[in-house]
């Protein structure tokens, strides 16, 4: 979804991942550092953590301010990253003040059907229809962008669905060092790459990375440019 600097799988992927658990990954490509970062995977213990620290990584973010209250917030960043556990793979760093969360090619988009099996089933508890609306059509719109941008490479390219940094951290070189690490991680290669932001902060780190700039989309249920940016195409 965005990037901010501010239950075990339950589907089987297409294609094999490496060992789960904590990897020291060589970073090869080179555009990127090469010396060895470490990534952590997330467990299922360590779900709710992860979200709090989305929902403070997110507080600031425009779109995310825009569509959710603060308690909605929360509640959202669980069912992302369980989404994210279920259906990909969700990291943090050895200090805990990052959470990235990844989807491989060929997972799931996070469409509505796949967000209630990841227990956004309690949403209407927590949301208005109006809101649980304007997400499910912000997605939609997120994906048309994608694959305009991607064209038939779409079906192979890795989503970085969110990379957050506690607030605490940034400056620190937080949000660069995970990202390096699960790229390695989750053995991304010269494999398209592919994200959205709404944080003008975030575009010079993803352009160190190899990441460019694709497209700027103005949606009127964001209420604020989106950057959507692209690896390895």
């Amino acid at each position: 979804m965005t990037l901010s600097f501010s239950a075990p799988a339950a589907h089987r992927l297409p294609y094999s991942l490496p060992d789960p658990g904590r990897t020291t990954a060589k970073v090869v490509r080179p555009d990127l550092p090469t010396h060895q970062q470490p990534a952590q995977r997330l467990a299922d213990a360590q779900l709710a953590w992860a979200a709090d620290l989305l929902a403070t990584a997110y507080a600031a973010d425009p779109l995310w301010q825009r569509l959710l209250t603060d308690p909605q917030r929360a509640w959202f960043c669980q069912v992302l990253v369980r989404y994210a556990m279920q259906q990909g793979r969700a990291y943090t760093n050895p200090d805990r003040t990052a959470v990235a969360l990844w989807l491989p090619p060929g997972a799931d988009a996070p469409s509505a059907t796949c967000l209630l099996r990841s227990g956004a089933l309690l949403g209407p508890w927590h949301l208005s229809i109006a809101t649980i609306r304007q997400l499910v059509e912000l997605r939609r719109a997120q994906q048309a962008r994608r694959h305009r941008h991607l064209g038939e490479r779409t079906t192979g390219a890795f989503e970085l669905l969110a990379l957050g940094v506690h607030p605490a951290a940034r400056g620190t070189d937080t949000g660069r060092s995970l990202l390096v690490a699960t790229m390695a991680a989750m053995q991304v290669g010269n494999a398209p790459c592919y994200c959205e932001t709404t944080n003008l902060r975030a575009l010079p780190l993803a352009l160190r990375l190899g990441f460019r700039i694709v497209g700027e989309a103005n949606d009127p249920l964001a209420g604020t440019p989106q950057w959507a940016l692209a690896r390895g195409v």
